[in-house]
Formats: structure tokens, C-alpha cells, sequence
């Protein structure tokens, strides 16, 4: 037994320093705090307020009459559920009931004050110490060093075996007897009989506590020990993929300034392609223009020509010309006149090259 105590309270001890070593909140999700069920009994009536933890986050409320046999059947359904998860059942003691008094002790007496009062109860109070449960809240003392200051609250065993009277009634055994929503009170304050406090929840005993605690801490401590390892690697690995950009930025910008050039070669040689030589304009021009005409001008100058001369059908040059697989867009750059001389028709075209269904 010594041996064991040793061992719990360095467990105790190690886990939490290392608990303190974490944030609030995943410390606040390592330590499991049940839930509380609050009951209130108002005469016939019973109203539950479920709580999630210490918190007072409402989870459910129920309020059921003692004789509606439906909702009891349903209600204790639902406290199997909670029972399995742990859950603390509160009692509330009615306030009214309640006698509370500030009292003064020697601090040498704080190791047995509870006996104290029992031995104090029938001259602090109207009560003989066989007729109470009471309980007591220890205060900060501000005056003396030497003096013990406490609160006391006291309630009849009539009231409290009462209450449990009518708890039973609905198949509800109460693990704590307290007073008011108060925080500090739910948590310190008990009026339930000590031979009743065995029906506490059952929780794990402080070496599995701390053991697991521990064997979870321990889990910790090998997730994070490769880290360190884990951070170097991560900034070789940030260097090389930085070099690596730089490599396909390269090679990216390489492969553009490719594009780049293929494309215009492409484009010069689609040009070329489309272009068409200065000798098939000729050719062409033979071939369309009528024999009682002749150009004494020709100018070829990038996709368009210019002809100038003399024909006996100089109206008809237009249509000529437009029918050609190798023009468009002709027409007069100047009025048509007659020659007299030759008794001809001098015209002046204008018209674009364009290779179009030619050949």
C-alpha cells in the first residue's frame, strides 16, 4: 500500500506538470468533467436540466408529473442513457430550508473542523447534530492568520430523507445534495447521507487515472520526438523544391520564347505560302485581259497592283479583272477617257491580290 501510494502521487505529480505544459484547452479535454443532471422537485412536479459538464451549457430539460405512467417509462430510459455516460445526478435542496451561518475557529482546528461542528451543531444552532445534514465552505480568512472562518449550512434530515423519499418514488438515486446553481456550491456542497455517498459515480481510481494520463502524454512525447528531424527535412526539402522552381521557370520561360519563335516562323511561312509571285500576277493578267488591250503600266507593290492602259472594251476591265481567282476589290482609280489617237478607252485600275480559289 505505501508502495502504491508512492507511485500514485509521483504519477500524480509528473502528469501534472506535464498537463500544466499544455494549452487550457486541450488540458480542459484531457480531464473529463461528466455531465450534471440538476432535479428540482416542486410538489407533484419534477423538472430535470441536463448541463453539459461544470458549464452551464443546457443540453435537455424535462418537467414530468408524478402520475403521467408514459413520461415516467420515458424518463427512465433516458437516465439509463445518461448513467451510461456518467453522468452526475444533483439534487437541489429548496433554499428556504436551508440555515446558513458564518463562523469563527482557531486554524488549529481545520483537520477536524467537521467534528467540531457536529460537537458545536446544538449550541450554533436549534438543531442537535443527529437532526441535520450539514456541510461547510472554508472562506479566505482576512483578519487574522490565526483564525478560521468558514460557512455553514445546515438543513433538517426531515427535508433531505424527504427529498430521497420522493426521488425513490421516481426509481432516482441522487449522487450529490446540494444548494442553488451556484458553481462553487454544486461542486463543494453534499447534504446526501454518508452511507448513501457509495452510489457516487464510479470513476477509475487515481493510478488508472494518471495512467492513462500518462500513456496518453507518453503518445504525445512520440508524435513530437521525430520533429525536430521532421523540421530539418522540411527545409531541405523547401530548398530543392526552390531550386526546382527556379529550374521549371526557366525551362518555362525556354519553352515560350520556342513557342514564340515557331510561331512567327509559322506565321512567315503561312505568309509566304499565301503570298503570290510577281511572274503568276503577270501570267494571270495575260491570260484575262482581252487581246485588243495593253498595259503600258504595271505596279505591283505588296498584296496590291496598279494598271494602267488602253483597251476597246475599257468598262469591261473591272469584271475581268474580278472574275480572276487572284483579285479582289477592283476598281476605277480614275475615270475612263478615249484616246482619239488610237481610238481607244484609256482606263486606271486598282485592285488586291488575293489568291482565293486560284490555280
Amino acid at each position: 500500500m505505501i508502495i502504491y501510494k508512492h507511485i500514485d502521487d509521483f504519477l500524480h505529480w509528473w502528469i501534472s506538470g506535464l498537463l500544466y505544459l499544455l494549452p487550457e484547452d486541450l488540458r480542459e479535454k484531457i480531464r473529463h468533467t461528466p455531465d450534471r443532471l440538476l432535479l428540482e422537485l416542486d410538489e407533484e412536479k419534477l423538472t430535470l436540466n441536463l448541463y453539459h459538464g461544470l458549464s452551464n451549457n443546457l443540453l435537455q430539460t424535462m418537467s414530468l408529473q408524478k402520475d403521467d405512467k408514459i413520461e415516467h417509462i420515458a424518463l427512465q430510459d433516458w437516465l439509463n442513457t445518461l448513467r451510461e455516460h456518467d453522468t452526475e445526478f444533483i439534487m437541489l435542496a429548496p433554499e428556504n430550508q436551508i440555515l446558513v451561518k458564518f463562523l469563527t475557529f482557531p486554524t488549529n482546528t481545520k483537520d477536524n473542523i467537521r467534528e467540531i461542528l457536529g460537537f458545536e451543531m446544538d449550541r450554533q444552532t436549534p438543531f442537535a447534530a443527529d437532526q441535520v445534514y450539514f456541510d461547510y465552505l472554508l472562506l479566505d480568512s482576512t483578519t487574522s492568520n490565526e483564525k478560521l472562518q468558514l460557512e455553514l449550512f445546515v438543513v433538517t434530515k426531515k427535508v433531505i430523507d424527504e427529498l430521497l423519499s420522493q426521488l425513490k418514488a421516481w426509481k432516482i438515486q441522487a449522487h450529490r445534495i446540494t444548494l442553488t446553481r451556484n458553481a462553487t456550491l454544486l461542486k463543494q456542497l453534499n447534504f446526501l447521507p454518508k452511507h448513501l455517498h457509495e452510489s457516487k459515480i464510479k470513476k477509475t481510481n487515481n493510478l488508472t487515472q494518471n495512467l492513462a494520463f500518462g500513456c496518453f502524454l507518453l503518445f504525445l512525447v512520440a508524435l513530437y520526438l521525430p520533429l525536430s528531424g521532421q523540421v530539418h527535412s522540411l527545409e531541405v526539402l523547401k530548398d530543392e523544391i526552390a531550386k526546382s522552381r527556379v529550374q521549371a521557370k526557366e525551362l518555362l520561360t525556354s519553352t515560350t520564347e520556342r513557342e514564340n519563335f515557331v510561331s512567327r516562323s509559322r506565321f512567315l511561312a503561312d505568309k509566304q505560302s499565301n503570298r503570290i509571285s510577281t511572274i503568276e500576277v503577270v501570267n494571270e493578267l495575260t491570260r484575262i485581259l482581252p487581246d485588243d488591250t495593253w498595259v503600258n503600266r504595271l505596279v505591283i507593290r505588296d498584296n496590291k497592283i496598279e494598271l494602267q492602259g488602253e483597251s476597246n472594251t475599257a468598262t469591261a476591265i473591272i469584271q475581268v479583272v474580278e472574275n480572276s481567282g487572284y483579285f479582289r476589290d477592283v476598281q476605277f482609280r480614275s475615270p475612263v477617257t478615249h484616246n482619239n489617237a488610237t481610238d481607244k478607252d484609256k482606263f486606271n485600275v486598282s485592285a488586291l491580290i488575293h489568291k482565293g480559289d486560284a490555280g
